[in-house]
This record gives structure tokens, sequence and C-alpha cells, in this order.
């Protein structure tokens, strides 16, 4: 089945003309600038300004290209969630099954259409630019476009032998496509042509060592290094005809053109260096961490209690807390309580498993375990940041099956019904918090923690939304700094952190 074929006509075709438009351009203006510069100067290095200004512009215009087409190409995989989103609520279908479709289409019609189609355009401009410039120009034209998809071709078939369980980054696009990804592993290909993002089903999720990270990021910068270098050779050798008077400026001003793609690489060069070194990876755990949100579709067992033993958190600076122990049960309610900045939300980062830089035991059903991903919790803290989208894109897109009715109960009980259609950059912060608490609650996971949701919503309806929370069949950990005694009083458990370092359970 195809799928997402409008796309072609929203991203294939614009992301070719323009760059038939701008290649076209780019030969017209060198042509009439060195044909002016010649009759001017007399063409000579007395003239080297002149070209240092149509450097700059050239550049410049390579910079734009490069952000438009980045652009359009965002695009592709925007298109691609609104869809998959769209086919979610209109078949019982998992989002494995639909992102396996996905793929499908994206492996077999997106990518290798897209490089004929602008393969054919390209050679539509080498012939354009021969007629309204020199044959010279022409053969620059063909030699760099053959060497721009030559040469990330080869660089990454003889240099890079892709593991599939390796991650090699992409954030802007990867961003927008991990946040449905279930079970995926995602590999993209460097090159100055879109590569389609693979994936490939894996059975369990494997973490990515420092090392594997370093040696992919080295990998992105070899395959940047060569077509860097493609457009550096033509460049100088262009050069050197120049200085011996075997080519004119016309012809320098094209290899400028082909000059400045080594600039682009740069920033991206950069960015793979500061990955590596940083360890800022698009990996499941930072998923975890930016979106406070972990995948549940690896089947996990039973949690029967979470236990902290002697757990010791310390800063650079200071002693966050010392000597924690505590007991949490299934299906309990519980509350952490205590002043901002006393260590709550650190606290839960380490319980479920998102901080590990600390002292003592975290067991699992009385085991200590490094398993956390296998942990069925889901986060969401004042500080979520949801996704550009609508209040119902936001609650059903993490979770396996669209349960229609489970929905509306949620959004009824909640009071947001009424809100299902509207974007979420247009909601209050109130309504944002009863947003992320229906998230929870719609998922069914069987740990909900809710880190300071209940102090932005209104007064009078805070009573009937922590009802709510408290009557779902799973453990419940609510944390606030605010909340009166009376409303307290209905947790199974209250722990409190005070001053000094000291963690306490109030009976």
């Amino acid at each position: 089945m195809k799928l997402f074929f409008s796309s072609r006509k929203k991203i294939l075709i614009p992301m070719i003309l323009l760059h038939m438009i701008v290649m076209i351009s780019l030969s017209v203006v060198g042509k009439l600038f060195g044909d002016y510069v010649n009759r001017v100067i007399n063409f000579g290095f007395d003239g080297s300004y002149w070209y240092l200004i149509m450097i700059i512009s050239i550049t410049a215009l390579n910079y734009l290209m490069n952000i438009v087409t980045n652009f359009v190409e965002s695009l592709v995989f925007l298109d691609i969630r609104k869809t998959i989103i769209s086919r979610k609520l209109k078949s019982n279908k998992s989002f494995e099954e639909i992102q396996t479709e996905a793929n499908i289409y994206i492996r077999k019609f997106l990518r290798p259409r897209f490089r004929f189609y602008l393969i054919s355009f390209s050679f539509l401009t080498i012939i354009v630019t021969i007629t309204i410039s020199s044959w010279i120009v022409g053969l620059i034209a063909t030699a760099s476009i053959l060497l721009v998809y030559i040469s990330p071709k080869f660089f990454s078939k003889k240099l890079i032998k892709i593991n599939k369980k390796l991650v090699v980054v992409n954030s802007d696009f990867n961003q927008k496509i991990s946040l449905f990804e279930k079970n995926y592993q995602t590999i993209s290909v460097s090159g100055n042509e879109m590569e389609s993002i693979l994936k490939f089903p894996s059975n369990e999720k494997k973490e990515l060592t420092t090392k594997q990270m370093i040696l992919e990021a080295k990998r992105g910068i070899i395959v940047k290094f060569g077509i860097g270098f493609t457009y550096f050779s033509i460049a100088v050798t262009t050069g050197i005809l120049i200085y011996f008077k075997q080519a004119n400026i016309s012809i320098l001003v094209t290899a400028t053109v082909l000059l400045g793609g080594v600039i682009n690489q740069i920033p991206q060069m950069s960015s793979l260096f500061a990955k590596s070194k940083n360890n800022k990876w698009i990996t499941f755990e930072n998923i975890k961490q930016d979106f406070a949100y972990e995948d549940r579709s690896i089947k996990s067992s039973k949690i029967n209690n979470l236990l902290m033993l002697d757990v010791t958190k310390k800063s650079e600076m200071k002693v966050l807390f010392e000597n924690i122990n505590f007991v949490a049960n299934e299906k309990e309610n519980i509350i952490i309580t205590g002043p901002n900045g006393s260590g709550k939300t650190t606290f839960l980062k380490i319980l479920l498993g998102l901080d590990k830089k600390y002292t003592g035991k975290v067991l699992v059903n009385n085991k200590v375990t490094s398993d956390y991903m296998s942990m069925p919790f889901i986060y969401q803290t004042s500080a979520t940041k949801l996704i550009e989208g609508s209040v119902l894109e936001n609650i059903i897109l993490f979770n396996e099956k669209y349960n229609k009715e489970r929905l509306m109960w949620v959004a009824h009980n909640l009071g947001i019904d009424n809100l299902l259609a509207e974007q979420i950059s247009s909601l209050s912060s109130g309504e944002t918090a009863l947003v992320k608490i229906a998230i929870l609650i719609y998922s069914a996971a069987e740990i909900c923690v809710y880190d300071e949701l209940m102090m932005n919503i209104d007064a009078i309806k805070r009573p009937e939304v922590l009802n709510f929370i408290l009557s779902q069949n799973s453990l419940n950990i609510v944390v606030s700094h605010g909340l009166s005694e009376k409303y307290v009083a209905q947790f199974d458990k209250n722990f409190h952190f005070v001053n000094k370092n000291k963690f306490i359970e109030k009976k």
C-alpha cells in the first residue's frame, strides 16, 4: 500500500525546482559577472576584491539554499507524523504496524524516486547551463553534480559499514520522528541529498556505549569530509587553471559556488564532534529525558514494589540528600512533599532510573536492576514539552492502541473534552497541566508520576482532579510543594523532604 503519496508533490518537486533554479541562476550570474570583470578590469589579481564580494554573495546564497532545502525536507517527517496519527485514529492498528508501512513506503518510493528526479533535473540544468553560458561552465557543473552524488555513496559504501544496532544522529529529523518510534533504531546516511530515515525492527533495546557513539561520529565526519574534499578539489583545480591563464573568471565564480559547499560542512562537522564529546545523542535514553516519557512497548514483568536503600546524592557543591530509604508498593498513592530545591525531582529521577549517579541501592521487585528501560512508568513534569499539534494527538501518541471510549472517559472526567481539537500552543498553563495528567491516566501505565502538575490547576477544580488521579488502578506518585493538608491526607503515604538533607515519612 502506498502511503503519503502526496509527499511527492509537496516535497520532491519543490526541492528539485529549487535545486535547478539556484544552479542556473548561479551559472548565469557567474557568466555575466565574469564577462563584466574581464571587460572592465582586463582580468588580473588586482581585481581580487571583486572576487571576494562575489564569493561572499554566492556563499550566502548557498547557505540560503541549504536552509530552505532542510526546511522542505523536514516537512516530509512532519507529514509522515500527522499521517500516522490520522491513520491510527481510523484503524485498530498499532503504531508499530503503521510505522512499518511507512518505512516500506519510504524505502520503496521516496528514496529512489527522489534520487531519480533530482538527477534528471540536474542534467536538464546542465544542458540549460551550457546553452546560456560556456561549455566549460557546463562541464564543471556536470562534474560537480556527478561528484556530489558519487562521493557520499562512495564513502558510505567503502568507509562506512552501517551497523543496524547503531544510531546515526540527525537531530532535526530524528527529534520529529523519535516521538512515535516503537522498537526501532534510526539510521540516516549523510549526504547532499535527502537520505530517507530507515528503521530496522529490534527485539530488544541496546544502549550505545560512548566508544560506539564516538566511532559513529567519526564515520559521519568522514562522509562530510568526502563531500567537502570534492568541492575543494574542483575549486583548487579551477584556481590553478585561472592562475596560468587557462580559464576565465566566470569559471572561478562557478568554482566558488562549489567551494561554498566546504563551508557548509563546517557547522555539521562541529555538531558531530560536539555530540560525540558531550554524549548528547538522540537515543531512547535522551528521548526519555527530553520529553519526560519512556516507551513501554517492551513487555515487562509486573512491578510489585520499588525500594531505595541508603541512597545518597551529591552534587559538586553539596549533598542533596543522604541515606534515604523508600518503599512503594503496587497500586499505592504516594505524595512527596517539600520546599523548592529540596531534591524531590532528583529523588524521582533516581527512583525511575533517569539519574544513575548516586550511592546506595535501588531495587525493583526486591532485586537490583539496570534494566530501567523495561519499567512501565510514565512521567510528566510542569516543564515537560508537549509536541506541536492538537490535544488529541498528544494524548494518544504514546499508546499502542487507540481507545476512543477510554479517551473520552479521561477527557470528560478532567473537563477537557471540549479541548481535544485545540492546539497545545493555545492552552493556558492550567489546561496544559490537565492535558499532561490526561496523558498519564490514558496510558494506564503501572507507575504514573505527576511532578508539580497540581499547582497550575484551578483551586476549585483541584479536588475533583486529585480524586480522579487517586482512583486509578496504578502506583501513583504525586510530587508537590504546596498542597494543603486535607489533600495530602488522602494519600496512602507521605514522604517529606525537610531542610538539612533530611527525608522522612509522615504518618
